[in-house]
């Protein structure tokens, strides 16, 4: 294995992180069928497939967790495979 150096730009495009978005309510904000889940945001997530995704404040919390992202099928929802299946519809925490 070898190590590679990157350089990092100096601020502010150096290194970024993308903005919290807000997971809709339930009972559509965090659906699952089988293991695939499927989060519903209330506004555009700007996610990709491939990226790792950092979930919060699901008020069932097997949603929680941080997990790869597998798909993006609309600018409001991506999905990832959850390590738990049967999770009841749920979504943002009151």
């Amino acid at each position: 294995m070898k190590n590679v150096i990157v350089a990092i730009s100096a601020s502010p495009n150096g290194a970024t992180q993308p903005a919290a978005v807000t997971i809709a309510a339930s009972p559509n904000g965090a659906t699952e069928n089988g293991f695939l889940v499927s989060i519903t945001t209330s506004s555009p997530h700007g996610l990709a497939a491939g990226q790792s995704v950092t979930i919060t404040g699901v008020g069932v919390a097997g949603y929680n967790g941080t997990f790869p992202i597998v798909a993006t099928p609309s600018t409001t929802q991506f999905t990832y495979i959850a390590g738990a299946s049967g999770l009841a519809a749920s979504g943002a925490a009151p």
